[in-house]
């Protein structure tokens, strides 16, 4: 699947600095904004998801 087509609820696996980690996608996020206390640049483009 590609990043781009991500929807809410699928569940994602990354690589983070203690290891993979896994979780559900809650919000794509398209705009300049604050999440999970740091500052994510992405458009609609260059989308970014937050997960859980």
């Amino acid at each position: 699947m590609s990043d781009k087509n991500l929807q809410k609820g699928d569940e994602v696996e990354w690589h983070s600095h203690g290891g993979t980690a896994v979780g559900e996608v809650v919000e794509k996020i398209t705009t300049e904004k604050r999440a999970a206390g740091r500052k994510v640049t992405a458009s609609k483009d260059e989308p970014q998801w937050r997960a859980r």
